[in-house]
């Protein structure tokens, strides 16, 4: 009698586990992927101003630029965002630059650097980059004027591909 209520209770203790542990499972990131619709968020720009992205841009075709400025392809290309964002503004193209977990003082110097006129926002704890599953800088996101994810580029871009891009969804 003793071993039947001892098999009972190994097996009781036993299901117990499984059912706490199964719950303990760490749940796998969601990557964005082309086609997905891109997640909506709010961050403050270098004065302080609340941007909702994408809701406050629809109808236009978005770039979203994860960066820091610490990274060498960000010096080398954010100017030439520049020079794209101004030849393109007029017809419905935006950039928006993410700056990932580093203080405004930094985002500010940067842009004063290069004088970029496009929307940095802050991104000071990297909310926004997780859920945008960015696991590297530069990241960067092309949505079309649904809201939709066009094209991910991971790293380094090429401002021609780039431009043939916006062109095709302006």
């Amino acid at each position: 009698m003793k071993k039947k209520k001892l098999l009972l209770l190994g097996s009781l203790f036993i299901t117990l586990c499984f059912f706490f542990l199964s719950g303990c499972e760490e749940k796998q990131a969601r990557i964005l992927k082309v086609g997905d619709n891109a997640p909506e968020f709010t961050l403050p720009d270098l004065k302080g101003n609340k941007v909702t992205v994408p809701t406050d841009f629809k109808g236009k075709v978005v770039i979203i630029r994860f960066w820091a400025d610490w990274c060498t392809y960000c010096a080398k290309e954010m100017p030439e965002l520049e020079v794209l964002y101004n030849k393109y503004k007029e017809k419905g193209l935006v950039i928006i630059a993410v700056n990932v977990g580093q203080p405004k003082e930094a985002a500010e110097a940067f842009v004063n650097k290069y004088k970029l006129s496009y929307p940095v926002l802050l991104d000071t704890y990297s909310v926004v980059a997780q859920e945008y599953s960015v696991i590297g800088l530069p990241n960067t996101f092309v949505l079309d004027r649904n809201g939709v994810v066009a094209e991910r580029f991971f790293g380094e871009t090429d401002i021609a591909t780039l431009e043939k891009l916006v062109n095709s969804l302006l």
